[in-house]
């Protein structure tokens, strides 16, 4: 599933690269089964979180997210990332992803557009 939220992005990261940062605590990953799927089963959907430390504010990310019904579970998630995040000492969270989440996320607000323009 991560290799397919990459798809998307910049390059800038393999699979392996953000397990890799997992692994080293720089990220967090995020699991959402179904009631019908054992925990040894392949999840519904992944997100993968970091904490972003600014001179004058912490933001909680969420980095990637992929599978089925995205839609569905980030709601149902958003109590859990919402402790979490203040746990850590954020006072936000920020969701990057493709213009489609803006329909994903109800109670989120598009607060800017990263544009990218590759060099060579």
């Amino acid at each position: 599933m991560i290799e397919t939220a990459l798809q998307y992005g910049d390059g800038g990261f393999t699979a392996d690269d953000v397990l890799d940062r997992c692994e080293k605590k720089l990220a967090g990953l995020w699991a959402g089964f179904s009631e019908e799927c054992a925990t040894s089963d392949p999840p519904e959907c992944v997100l993968v979180t970091e904490i972003v430390a600014k001179p004058r504010r912490t933001i909680a990310r969420l980095w990637i997210a992929a599978g089925r019904n995205l839609g569905l579970w980030l709601p149902i998630g958003q109590p859990v990332l919402d402790r979490w995040a203040l746990a850590e000492g954020a006072t936000a969270l920020e969701l990057r992803g493709r213009p489609g989440w803006t329909r994903r996320a109800p109670g989120w607000r598009l607060d800017e557009v990263v544009m990218r323009r590759d060099l060579a």
